[in-house]
């Protein structure tokens, strides 16, 4: 691998403003991982053409068997709420670059919903019954990566366990990984040290607030009876086994609530510059559309490419070419 990355004139900044902070670290995230799918698969179209065969070349897809009791209106419905989602959250970059910067607070958000959505006519087109919740929906699409081994790199990957329990582990890392800083510039040969680091983070973020509901709920108390400030280091094993490995539709579900409640300030104040805003932008734009694409993909092979194909051309018709062509139209001749 080659080193790339993009540098941010940071001059005259406050280093020490949080919301700069946690702006330039949600930026790193998708940054990193837009280099590594640009790296690994391409750019479009070529990106499609490589990820088919990135599918095709898994066990796991040959083995897929087409559902014939599949319910396809339901799918249907599901898919173009998920393509009028991506045409949504593509319509800044269309419309002019000073509009992205002001769309960022909302970008991560769409992004998370339209491949939510996908992930739900997923579950339909494979005869899985799953909660409609985000919980059970992001629960069962690790349950499904770590049994069934679904996805290519990086989608494949996840991670079990906490630092400090010293059970922490990464699964499906086709590279090293080491100790980095969430604040310096993303290169490309530390690639699996920044999807290490999201990962880590996400399931650290999530097992805290485990662990607050289970001091709260009273589950773990001490011997005279009264509810515990602190778990012990084996309630907090126990805390750990409750939680599903954490993979990439996690840290982006992180990312959509981090956005849309935690975190908003730093969406709307952390922007340093045009330039800044639109790395965001256009890493969340490689990423929406290559994780769609591995989802439609799993998809066109359990309801047949056929009945895909006439779901595809059903929504380009009702949108019109213009506005599809830069989202589903341009996967449709690679399933």
């Amino acid at each position: 691998m080659q080193e790339e990355g993009i540098v941010i004139n940071l001059e005259g900044i406050k280093e020490d403003n949080e919301e700069i902070k946690s702006f330039r670290t949600y930026s790193n995230y998708l940054l990193s991982l837009k280099q590594y799918i640009e790296y690994k698969y391409g750019k479009r179209p070529e990106v499609f053409v490589n990820l088919k065969t990135a599918c095709e070349e898994k066990p796991s897809y040959s083995k897929f068997q087409t559902n014939k009791d599949a319910d396809l209106d339901k799918i249907k419905k599901l898919l173009f709420n998920s393509w009028h989602t991506e045409i949504v959250f593509c319509i800044p970059r269309k419309t002019s670059e000073e509009f992205v910067k002001y769309s960022n607070h909302w970008a991560p958000i769409q992004a998370y919903y339209s491949i939510f959505l996908s992930i739900r006519a997923l579950f339909d087109s494979m005869g899985i019954v799953c909660p409609h919740s985000h919980a059970d929906t992001l629960q069962q699409i690790s349950e499904s990566i770590v049994n069934r081994d679904l996805f290519p790199s990086p989608w494949n990957s996840y991670c079990r366990g906490q630092k400090e329990l010293n059970n922490h582990s990464y699964f499906n890392f086709l590279g090293e990984y080491k100790e980095i800083s969430n604040l310096s510039t993303p290169f490309l040969v530390d690639f699996w040290s920044w999807y290490a680091l999201w990962l880590k983070t996400t399931r650290e973020r999530k097992d805290k607030k485990r662990r607050k509901e289970a001091i709260k709920s009273k589950r773990f108390k001490c011997a005279n009876g009264e509810p515990r400030k602190n778990l012990s280091f084996k309630q907090k094993l126990i805390v750990d086994s409750t939680l599903h490995a954490t993979t990439f539709y996690d840290g982006l579900y992180r990312l959509r609530i981090r956005s849309n409640y935690e975190d908003a300030d730093a969406f709307i104040l952390g922007t340093m510059s045009q330039e800044e805003a639109l790395t965001f932008y256009d890493s969340l734009i490689v990423i929406l559309e290559a994780t769609l694409f591995v989802l439609e993909k799993c998809i066109s092979k359990h309801i047949s490419s056929q009945e895909y194909k006439n779901i595809v051309d059903e929504f380009i018709r009702s949108v019109g070419e213009d506005m599809a062509k830069d989202t589903v139209a341009l996967r449709k001749d690679y399933y």
